[in-house]
């Protein structure tokens, strides 16, 4: 890890947010890449200070860590893989809005 820290910001409704920055590098076939994701999803990288203070302490800067890039694309990268909770909210609500509109699209077809 090359770096990690919170940043203190506000949202659009100019609500106090906190954002993990963080900065990391690996090397795959004696290429070095650069990259910042946590996780599929990010929704980890935004919230309330303690929980973004328990990832600071899981990936202190300086530290050797995994990272698990896609091996087609190496410059894609995380290091936690899987998926947020968020994420599959988010994609439940998506899948029963898309089967909702079906559903009425076919009703007015006919």
């Amino acid at each position: 890890m090359l770096d990690i820290g919170i940043v203190k910001g506000n949202n659009s409704d100019g609500e106090t947010i906190f954002m993990l920055r963080c900065k990391y590098c690996y090397t795959v076939n004696d290429r070095i890449f650069y990259a910042g994701r946590l996780s599929y999803g990010q929704s980890d990288t935004v919230g309330k200070s303690d929980n973004l203070q328990q990832i600071l302490k899981r990936y202190p800067a300086g530290q050797e860590i995994n990272v698990y890039y896609n091996p087609e694309d190496p410059q894609t990268a995380i290091i936690e893989p899987g998926y947020s909770q968020s994420l599959g909210l988010q994609l439940l609500i998506e899948a029963v809005l898309f089967i909702v509109i079906m559903f009425f699209a076919s009703k007015a077809t006919h």
